[in-house]
């Protein structure tokens, strides 16, 4: 597919960028994706190429219908993960309104910054 970039300078550099990265594993990001099976949601953990940024995408925060509690099991797991690899959460992101869970945003970003 060819898009005609030739009015819009960002569009083309992102292109670019993203065209690159295909080629070149060392600038693809590393993914690690974690199934939370309450809610057979996924979440992520985006790192960037070569550094310790990473973003996390869809935490789940627990909650116990029948008691009304919550709890941070899974969103522990994530924080465990950057913990352990050392990395830094510059973002935490909803990639949409979650009908399916509660988010555990709010959390991590007081345990690890974003």
């Amino acid at each position: 597919m060819t898009i005609d970039t030739s009015a819009d300078t960002a569009l083309a550099s992102a292109i670019s960028q993203v065209e690159s990265g295909l080629r070149d594993h060392a600038l693809r990001p590393d993914i690690v994706s974690f199934f939370d099976d309450a809610t057979s949601t996924v979440s992520h953990i985006v790192r960037a190429p070569g550094g310790n940024a990473c973003a996390i995408i869809d935490s789940v925060l627990d909650f116990d219908m029948p008691s009304g509690r919550i709890g941070h099991a899974s969103a522990e797991r994530l924080a465990h993960y950057v913990n352990a690899h050392g990395l830094q959460v510059m973002w935490v992101l909803e990639t949409h309104v979650h009908a399916d869970h509660l988010t555990a945003a709010p959390w991590l970003q007081r345990q690890l910054g974003g």
